[in-house]
């Protein structure tokens, strides 16, 4: 059995036009509750990591340091696990809400990993926030057009990219993308991705920062939560030598593979 990168970021994403969800003090004490080791290697136990930014491994390197974009595009206490800043948040966004309590829905597909994952992050948000959370399992098509026609407060879903470059992620939380179904809008976010795509594309160094920009302001804003770096599970054949398999996506290349005595 081996674990094979899977080139996709499973993630929370929230109604901002919501007035309980919209509010960034409230996301981040939610993303601070969540131990996502445990939730990698207790629940989904496939070799999937922690996400820490909203990108994955393997997809760009720093053009001075080689550094990975997901260490370079980390900020403090957006993505870590801290239970007890979390509850300071809570507390702090329940008075800005004017809350004495809140009860949010999370809604998700009903496979039965995905309604694991539900859960777990439905206990730890009652258990270290004491914030009420309804699981709402639902078939993917019945989801996606709740989420869509934005009937939802908080959304557990994930994202595939095609090739390795975080723009893939990062571009559909631009205000104007139609996957940004949480309606996350940031002109500043906005304009790192634009200069990216536009006056710096050609130009290494800079393009890097302006995705750098851009993911670190998703963090700060805590526009989506990450959560894990999807892996998968494939049954490799021992006697099969040579395969080189993608760092990013787990594709295998058999071009210099060979049958073992």
């Amino acid at each position: 059995m081996k674990s094979l990168a899977a080139g996709r970021i499973g993630f929370m994403q929230y109604n901002e036009k919501n007035r309980l969800t919209a509010n960034a003090t409230l996301r981040r004490a939610i993303s601070l509750a969540i131990n996502r080791q445990q939730l990698t290697s207790k629940v989904l136990k496939d070799g999937s990591k922690p996400a820490k930014t909203f990108a994955i491994h393997n997809m760009l390197k720093n053009p001075k340091t080689g550094a990975d974009f997901t260490t370079d595009a980390q900020v403090a206490n957006t993505a870590d696990y801290n239970p007890t800043l979390a509850k300071q948040l809570y507390q702090k966004a329940l008075k800005q809400l004017g809350k004495h309590q809140i009860t949010l829905t999370l809604t998700c597909q009903d496979d039965d990993t995905t309604k694991n994952l539900a859960e777990f992050i439905q206990s730890a948000l009652t258990s270290k926030l004491g914030l009420k959370v309804t699981v709402q399992a639902l078939p993917f098509q019945t989801m996606l057009g709740n989420i869509s026609k934005g009937n939802f407060e908080m959304n557990l879903t994930g994202w595939s990219m095609d090739y390795a470059d975080p723009i893939q992620s990062l571009q559909i939380l631009t205000s104007t993308n139609n996957s940004n179904m949480g309606h996350y809008n940031s002109r500043t976010y906005d304009q790192a991705i634009q200069h990216a795509e536009g006056t710096d594309a050609l130009n290494k160094s800079a393009r890097y920062q302006d995705l750098i920009k851009a993911a670190k302001t998703a963090m700060t804003d805590q526009a989506v939560t990450p959560l894990y770096e999807a892996h998968t599970s494939t049954l490799v054949n021992p006697k099969v030598k040579g395969v080189i398999y993608n760092k990013f996506n787990g594709s295998a290349d058999y071009r210099q593979a060979y049958v073992a005595d």
